[in-house]
């Protein structure tokens, strides 16, 4: 039987691990922490009342094995999950709230810079293809409209920049929605997407219209679940440990690595506090490479990722929240350090009058960030009842989390997940770790074609 063991016991560590088992092989899966979860936990306040440490509202995969035990069965997803038919947000800007689109609406800036703005939008008719930030979005969407628009969701999301052009054209900010905009009225905008040169840069205006895109490109939207237990996302992260061990993996949590051992290119043994002795023929590495290459080469060229702090404010009031539609909000207003706020009673009813905002920041700035500013933000964006008081609340700052996405930074991933594969024949890097996605479904979906892949086809 092969000795298979997985580092990292977030969510795609847990699926790796499940995954090798079903394979039949003896696996141990490595957790740093005290509990498996990582940024998928939830947390507890003085009340007892769960908060998820950031917005996650997970969809199916489309891959029946995985579904089932990321979900459950039929039988247990209606029992125990929300179905969310359409996922609702919006974002806040230039002080007033569109709840149809996070896309950012360029036609509330004054009538002169708009104007400026659209005719660079509309004069740049070629796509463009540079690999910085700046470069690709003056090209795109325009330099008046990323002066005006992008770069505060870019100073909001990883900080000021001395020179934007060291950011990757392609990164989180794509995903947030920062790189194509709301600049012409719904019917000019439908003509324009027709367009393969305007696609990129303009918005839907309303969620009908992205749906009836959707139906004519032939795509099935998704399918969103939210648990229904009143601990939130614990209550999966439970469900699925619990599936884990139930399985047979066994789970080392407080366990640091402490050395790897190789022979003949292979990590045969793997040193876990200091002493314990781990046997390994398959190695399933969702931590960051740097841990792994320490143990194996001298890679100290000195060089360290600048990473955000995420700090996290939950507030439990006596009054229902005012916006009793959108799940999840972006705030791209520069009167407010808040980006992200997620509405836990729109999610599920377990889970009464309380709300989650999210500011980034440096790590020497974080203590900077007040607790009561933050609040009176979601009061000045009618989210909260100004007459409401706080029942409970939980603040929470967590260092290291999102990394800046420099070119120096996408390169040394790069660099270091290739040198690691280099060194080792049995082992696998993914997750975000390695570098290469970002969203939960593709990581998903790359864990189970990097197991199949090495060691054949699932059976269910």
């Amino acid at each position: 039987m092969s000795n298979s063991v997985v580092v990292g016991g977030g969510i795609c560590g847990l699926l790796a691990a499940y995954l090798l088992k079903k394979k039949g092989h003896n696996v141990t899966l490595i957790e740093q922490a005290q509990k498996c979860g990582g940024l998928l936990n939830s947390v507890q306040d003085s009340k007892n009342n769960y908060y998820d440490q950031g917005t996650h509202i997970p969809n199916p995969t489309g891959v029946e094995l995985l579904d089932k035990f990321l979900f459950g069965s039929a039988e247990s997803r209606v029992a125990n999950w929300h179905h969310i038919p359409v996922l609702k947000t919006g974002n806040f800007f230039k002080g007033s709230w569109d709840l149809e689109t996070q896309t950012i609406d360029a036609r509330k800036l004054g009538q002169e810079k708009y104007e400026r703005g659209l005719g660079q939008l509309i004069s740049n008719t070629t796509l463009p293809s540079d690999t910085n930030i700046e470069g690709y979005c003056k090209n795109s969407v325009g330099e008046v409209f990323f002066n005006s628009l992008v770069k505060p969701v870019i100073d909001k999301l990883y900080g000021a920049q001395d020179d934007y052009t060291n950011l990757t054209a392609k990164n989180s900010i794509n995903y947030f929605g920062a790189t194509r905009l709301l600049a012409l009225d719904p019917e000019m905008t439908s003509i324009l997407k027709k367009q393969p040169v305007y696609a990129p840069r303009l918005g839907f205006h309303t969620h009908s219209d992205y749906q009836a895109w959707m139906n004519q490109e032939g795509v099935e939207e998704s399918l969103y679940f939210y648990p229904k237990s009143e601990k939130g996302c614990q209550y999966w992260i439970d469900d699925l440990v619990k599936k884990v061990a139930d399985s047979g993996v066994h789970i080392l949590n407080n366990a640091k690595i402490t050395g790897l051992k190789t022979k003949n290119k292979q990590i045969s043994e793997i040193q876990i506090n200091g002493e314990d002795l781990i046997q390994c023929d398959w190695l399933y590495w969702s931590a960051p490479p740097a841990f792994a290459l320490k143990f194996l080469i001298d890679d100290s060229n000195g060089y360290r990722p600048k990473l955000r702090t995420a700090n996290i404010f939950h507030f439990t009031l006596d009054k229902p929240l005012l916006n009793t539609e959108s799940h999840y909000l972006w705030n791209w207003d520069s009167s407010s350090e808040i980006f992200r706020i997620t509405l836990y009673p729109n999610l599920s009813d377990t889970k009464k009058n309380s709300i989650t905002a999210e500011v980034l920041s440096d790590a020497e700035q974080a203590d900077s960030i007040d607790e009561n500013k933050i609040f009176e933000d979601l009061i000045a964006m009618q989210l909260i009842d100004p007459e409401s008081n706080i029942v409970s609340s939980l603040r929470q700052t967590i260092h290291h989390t999102f990394p800046v996405p420099t070119h120096e930074f996408s390169q040394h991933v790069t660099q270091q997940f290739e040198l690691l594969h280099n060194l080792a024949d049995n082992i696998t890097v993914s997750g975000r770790f390695g570098g290469k996605l970002w969203l939960l479904n593709d990581i998903f979906h790359d864990t189970y074609n990097s197991i199949t892949n090495k060691f054949g086809p699932m059976n269910d």
